[in-house]
């Protein structure tokens, strides 16, 4: 002990053998001390070793000293030393004392006992200072504190950090205590859900334990002497217990900050809340108004091959109205939310490449996955918003006209019943922003179906048809056949039908006729015209991609996709006679529209012979036919050839006198096509075809 009476100077024996059991503490004792090692050789005491002069301070009072150009010199770097005895003291604190360097350089603060053998070392940096740790010790302790190097000069003080929590622990605090034979026990009150973490430093042979509100965790080693624990919980009461002789063997992917150095069995207990519903964490539970960064980390399997994924956890106590938002200026987002037999995806339905999960959750535990697509990773941040949900959610049954129903996926898709009584005109539309959706309606042999058909551009589904009276299915399924609880609205309106359906029979120019077609059906009109006409039938529907033919009077003409949409046309100048129509499709069925117009034409119809610069003729192309014409030059010209049509994409080719150009479309019209050059005197051949053997009336110009 040290008496109040006694010189604060004093020499104390350090033996500075390197003991083979402790090298690496002896070469650094050797190493801070060498600088004075000639200046003691006078004080030699041969059974003792070297006696080191320094300040004697009782543990629990404060050590302050200077590093100056009077210090003592490391000459392995030149940085300056000093140092001082910590010696046992009646008044030291049961549980030991801590204390923290305080010094206008980055220093570094040594422990020798009095054989030289090393105890510790710890460094201050930007963010930490160096802390000793000194439990209730029996035997004086050299403390050395020195600078990083030469430049490092200024007062410096070990202050002692008041440590009078008890057993209660608090944000941000420090408590210090040591082992003995029992358990040392902590306690801390929660007001609200906290991340709270706790770390262990300066002794190995110990476990920390976190109990309370059921949660039951155990420290990881972090760092040597160090372990940590990391927990989110919920408000409430907690234990911290330091469990002596059991040492921690599970090591964590984190490493603890190295500022601290420790005499006798001394440890420092660290605990630091955090608020969950905002910062960085990759991990932990989500709850309601959470908006929080993470980083996913760069794919660890060989040649990053597959993305590292983020798991959170969301409690649900209630059927619940959940917004999800996962953004990124990063990487290409994917979300992923499953549990309670749900399973909802999201790649790219937020902004651009975020993803966005809005869905109602039944009451039950699940997990929140986030992840890159391709293997993508960066930084991102998650944003939740909950509401209580008391609506009604109805997965099968009746779909009554002109209602709204709310439902969820499920693994087989949901099916309701839709009946008419009288023919009418149906819209269905479903919505979600969980999925992409498919409409499916089936009954009196019409079957429907539609993945992106809303207006608005996005994945949601439209149909729209003309239903003759009776039971229809309406199934309600997503584009990868695998979501399930999924949130979507499904809605029909029906207004009756007023016309009349004609699936087949006579058709009058200036007529247009609703007709059904069933599934791999096929329809026949015919209409008949008394003079040479042009003759333009359209078919359309809003529910399949539409097929129609024309055949009669040596006339066989068909069309698949006129314009830029799945309906068709047919537009040819016709010899006087009865023509036959064939209504089909390339794929679907449904309600389509089919009407007829026709006009007197007057002009001349060729599809052959010789044509001249100045030419404007229209000709006939069959279907896989090829319309043939020469032309014939007496000098150099530069000439322009051009098809217009509006009913086959035209296929041009100019060949002759050792030339050939072609062309598809570089016309001034959607399906026309044009080729401008210079051609020699002599004779040419332009031939035009319908790109995949379509068939229609062409217009070609030759202009020079």
């Amino acid at each position: 002990m040290i008496d109040e009476g006694r010189s604060t100077h004093a020499t104390q024996p350090l033996t500075l053998a390197v003991r083979r059991a402790a090298l690496v503490g002896g070469v650094m004792a050797a190493a801070l001390l060498v600088g004075c090692q000639e200046q003691q050789d006078s004080e030699v005491d041969e059974s003792s070793g070297f006696n080191v002069e320094a300040p004697e301070v009782a543990a629990g009072d404060l050590l302050k000293g200077e590093l100056s150009s009077a210090s003592q010199v490391n000459l392995k770097d030149g940085s300056r030393r000093d140092q001082h005895w910590l010696c046992p003291s009646a008044g030291n604190a049961a549980e030991g004392t801590l204390y923290r360097l305080d010094a206008p350089f980055e220093g570094s603060v040594s422990v020798f006992d009095k054989s030289g053998d090393w105890l510790g070392r710890a460094e201050s940096t930007d963010e930490l200072p160096a802390e000793l740790l000194v439990a209730p010790v029996e035997e004086c302790s050299l403390v050395v504190v020195s600078g990083k190097d030469m430049a490092e000069f200024g007062p410096y003080t070990l202050e002692p950090v008041a440590n009078d929590a008890g057993k209660a622990l608090a944000d941000g605090q420090s408590v210090a205590g040591h082992l003995g034979e029992e358990n040392n026990n902590y306690t801390f009150s929660l007001e609200e859900s906290r991340r709270v973490t706790l770390t262990l430093t300066g002794v190995r042979d110990a476990t920390l334990n976190l109990n309370g509100a059921e949660v039951s965790e155990t420290g990881k080693l972090c760092g040597d002497a160090q372990q940590t624990l990391e927990a989110f919980l919920d408000a409430g009461d907690y234990e911290v217990t330091v469990v002596p002789g059991r040492p921690a063997r599970e090591e964590v992917d984190v490493k603890c900050s190295d500022n601290v150095a420790s005499v006798g069995d001394g440890y420092r207990l660290h605990m630091v809340e955090a608020d969950l519903s905002r910062g960085e964490r990759n991990d932990g539970p989500l709850r309601n108004g959470d908006q929080i960064s993470g980083m996913l980390e760069t794919p660890t399997t060989p040649g990053g091959t597959s993305s590292n994924t983020n798991s959170y956890t969301l409690s649900i106590e209630e059927p619940t109205r959940i917004d999800l938002v996962l953004s990124s200026s990063s990487f290409d987002t994917v979300l992923d939310i499953y549990g309670e037999q749900t399973n909802l995806h999201s790649d790219d339905a937020g902004v651009g490449s975020d993803s966005r999960v809005e869905s109602i959750l039944m009451p039950g535990e699940y997990s929140v996955d986030v992840s890159g697509y391709g293997g993508s990773f960066g930084d991102y941040e998650l944003r939740l918003s909950t509401s209580p949900f008391d609506g009604e959610l109805l997965n099968s049954g009746a779909l009554e006209p002109d209602t709204t129903v709310q439902g969820m996926t499920e693994s087989g898709g949901n099916i309701y019943t839709l009946n008419l009584e009288q023919p009418a005109n149906v819209e269905i539309n479903l919505t979600s922003s969980a999925f992409d959706t498919m409409l499916y309606v089936n009954g009196n042999g019409i079957s429907l179906s539609d993945d992106d058909g809303a207006t608005d551009g996005s994945t949601n589904s439209r149909l729209t048809a003309t239903l003759e009276p009776g039971e229809y299915q309406v199934e309600v399924s997503s584009y990868s056949g695998s979501m399930s609880g999924g949130m979507y609205e499904l809605s029909a309106a029906v207004t009756p039908f007023d016309g009349e359906l004609l699936n087949s029979g006579e058709v009058e120019v200036g007529q247009s006729v609703q007709g059904n077609l069933s599934t791999s059906g096929y329809n026949t009109y015919e209409f008949t015209i008394d003079q040479l006409s042009m003759v333009t039938l359209d078919m359309a529907s809003p529910v399949f991609d539409t097929y129609l033919e024309l055949t009669g009077n040596s006339t066989s003409l068909s069309n698949d996709d006129f314009g830029s949409g799945t309906d068709s046309q047919i537009q040819a100048v016709l010899e006087p006679g009865t023509y036959e129509v064939g209504a089909s499709s390339y794929s679907g069925s449904g309600m389509f529209t089919l009407s007829l117009a026709a006009e007197p034409f007057e002009g001349e119809i060729q599809s052959e012979g010789e044509v001249q610069v100045g030419d404007s003729i229209r000709g006939q192309l069959e279907p896989g036919g090829a319309l043939t014409y020469q032309l014939v030059l007496d000098e150099q010209s530069t000439i322009s050839i051009e098809t217009q049509s509006s009913t086959v994409d035209t296929l041009l080719q100019l060949e002759g006198e050792g030339v050939r150009y072609d062309d598809d479309d570089g016309g001034s019209t959607d399906l026309g096509s044009m080729i401008e050059t210079t051609l020699s005197p002599g004779t040419y051949t332009i031939t035009v075809t319908g790109y995949d053997g379509g068939s229609g009336l062409v217009q070609l110009d030759v202009r020079g």
